[in-house]
């Protein structure tokens, strides 16, 4: 949203559909995520991360866009991050103790901050290469500074389920990384 809010005027945003539908399936998702069916089973972890939220934005968006929403690469974004999250949650689900699940959706999820950084500064700036965006100071540290907390966020998780391990008998927090 924020990409889209920089790019057209910043009141005339607010008269498109595009803020309320992103929170409207946003809201979708975040209910069928808590329903009780979906608690514990990977396969519908998966589908309720990626596709009822998504789905729901896309379903309209291209209602609205036509296939000229593809070409917007926020949208692609949207459903690369929702696909990696998606993946990170369901596998957790199905292998609680996996830790590379729980390290990697931490991880994707700080990332996605630096993701829609670069794809905003690409809209934002005239004919920017890949090699001139690398090579500006800002971007490098935007780029060496934004993951390392989701990092240190999915090690501390990690660690957390070491110490809760099943040979203790203790239960370990809730894991969040539906």
């Amino acid at each position: 949203m924020l990409i889209e809010w920089l790019v057209i005027s910043h009141t005339a945003f607010f008269f498109r559909v595009d803020p309320y539908l992103i929170i409207g399936a946003a809201v979708v998702q975040a209910v069928v995520l808590a329903l009780p069916a979906v608690e514990g089973r990977a396969l519908r972890v998966f589908v309720a991360n990626f596709s009822s939220g998504v789905a729901v934005y896309t379903a309209v968006e291209m209602m609205i866009e036509g296939m000229e929403f593809w070409e917007k690469p926020n949208h692609v974004l949207y459903w690369v991050y929702s696909l990696a999250i998606g993946l990170f949650a369901a596998w957790g689900t199905r292998v609680p103790e996996c830790r590379v699940a729980i390290f990697g959706a931490y991880l994707t999820r700080a990332s996605a901050l630096l993701a829609v950084y670069t794809v905003g500064e690409f809209y934002l700036s005239d004919n920017v290469s890949l090699l001139h965006w690398i090579q500006d100071a800002t971007h490098t540290f935007i780029g060496l500074a934004v993951p390392p907390p989701g990092g240190c966020r999915g090690s501390g998780r990690c660690e957390c389920q070491a110490v809760y391990a099943p040979a203790s008998g203790r239960q370990p927090p809730p894991t969040d990384i539906r």
